[in-house]
């Protein structure tokens, strides 16, 4: 039974933020998508079980897809925080009364994110490289359209 994930309108706009800017940091290829290997990376950065990453995992992907979008990726980020608060995780979850204050859960505690993210080359200078790659004949930098 297919369990939609909470809206993303059930998280704060700061909250929102936050996660794109760790969205961007998991999705390690800046295709949109958060695929096992990136979930696995970022997810451990949250010390929970293998389990308990199991059961997010699978309650985030809800369509059986095989990756999470942002809004996969937020139900998954509250489901993290829900499960270091001590919470079971479940199917029921999203439907009892704790999805209906998704909004108040903080962000969860990932350890070592800082360093994870300093690992990794800026997404919008990676996408610039690997268009320059692709096409050199189109570079911002010989049109001098180059912004910063």
């Amino acid at each position: 039974m297919e369990i939609p994930p909470a809206p993303i309108s059930s998280c704060s706009k700061e909250h929102q933020r936050i996660y794109k800017e760790w969205f961007d940091i998991a999705d390690s290829d800046g295709d949109g998508r958060i695929t096992g290997n990136d979930a696995t990376k970022f997810f451990a950065m949250s010390k929970l079980s293998r389990q308990e990453l199991k059961q997010v995992w699978g309650l985030a992907d809800s369509k059986r897809q095989g990756f999470l979008d942002f809004a996969g990726f937020v139900t998954a980020m509250q489901l993290v925080s829900l499960a270091q608060a001590g919470h079971e995780l479940t199917s029921n979850i999203l439907k009892n009364g704790v999805a209906a204050h998704m909004e108040n859960i903080e962000p969860p505690s990932m350890e070592g994110l800082d360093a994870f993210a300093t690992g990794l080359p800026s997404h919008k200078l990676y996408r610039q490289l690997i268009g320059l790659l692709r096409n050199p004949q189109r570079s911002s930098y010989r049109t001098g359209a180059y912004n910063r």
